[in-house]
């Protein structure tokens, strides 16, 4: 278990207890600010991940979409390499 999911069981440890994070970090012997480093951390990359969803047409006449993804604008068209699309979109939220 790698230093981000063993922090996600502690945040959600301290979450699903009834106790604040001043209680819970002092009952574990865990600094405040150490907690909270963590929790922004572990926050920043939950909000970070992407997940695609696939589209399936039921035209079978071949358009070209426009994305926008960050305030950057993305033309796709028919027949487009999806793992280049993928690198794309994700270099275009890093922006």
């Amino acid at each position: 278990m790698n230093k981000i999911e063993a922090w996600k069981t502690k945040l959600s440890e301290q979450g699903n207890s009834s106790m604040t994070q001043v209680n819970w970090c002092t009952a574990n012997n865990i600094s405040l600010s150490k907690f909270r480093y963590w929790k922004r951390k572990v926050d920043s990359t939950e909000s970070a991940e992407t997940n695609f969803l696939e589209l399936s047409m039921e035209s079978t006449a071949a358009t070209a979409i426009s994305l926008e993804v960050s305030g950057v604008k993305i033309n796709v068209s028919p027949g487009a390499n999806p793992d280049l699309l993928q690198k794309v979109i994700l270099a275009a939220k890093s922006c």
